[in-house]
């Protein structure tokens, strides 16, 4: 997805222990940002029906990618490194009472 391809979800092969997956999932359901098939679905029609409305998808994927995503801008590890640099510049030296 931010490859921004379309997606094809087979749902029951998720038999996932992930935490909230089922919400995850729904989300995808819900948001139109994947297509969702089932085993029994034939992949081949279902693939034709995402090229077809291959526009409208992306505009679905798009949105839930700004939801769920914040910044797609391959900066994120900078974000996360000046973070951490921040907490630990600003943390308090512990006290060395013996």
């Amino acid at each position: 997805m931010i490859l921004d391809r379309p997606v094809i979800t087979i749902i029951d092969l998720h038999n996932s222990k992930i935490k909230d997956f089922e919400s995850v999932k729904e989300r995808l359901t819900s948001s139109g940002a994947s297509t969702n098939i089932s085993k029994s679905d034939n992949l081949s029609e279902v693939i034709e029906k995402v090229l077809k409305n291959e526009e409208q998808i992306k505009i679905h994927r798009n949105k839930f990618l700004r939801e769920s995503c914040y910044n797609l801008d391959g900066k994120s590890s900078e974000r996360i490194t000046k973070i951490i640099y921040n907490l630990v510049e600003n943390q308090k030296q512990p006290s060395l009472n013996l």
